[in-house]
C-alpha cells in the first residue's frame, strides 16, 4: 500500500462546476483491511424485459 498525498485532477473532466472547496478529509482503515469488491446484476425494467430475454 501507498500513501496518496494529492490527488490530481484535470479540470476539463469537471466540467463547469469545478472542484468542491472542502476539509480534506482522511479515510482510516483498519490493521489488516483487505479490499474487496460486490458485483450483483443489475434490475431490467418491464418494457425492456422481452428484449434482453
Amino acid at each position: 500500500m501507498t500513501k496518496v498525498d494529492k490527488v490530481k485532477v484535470k479540470q476539463d473532466v469537471l466540467g463547469v462546476h469545478g472542484l468542491m472547496h472542502t476539509e480534506p478529509i482522511t479515510i482510516n482503515l483498519r490493521t489488516g483491511a483487505e479490499p474487496y469488491s460486490m458485483s450483483t446484476a443489475r434490475r431490467v425494467s418491464f418494457p425492456v424485459m422481452d428484449k434482453v430475454m
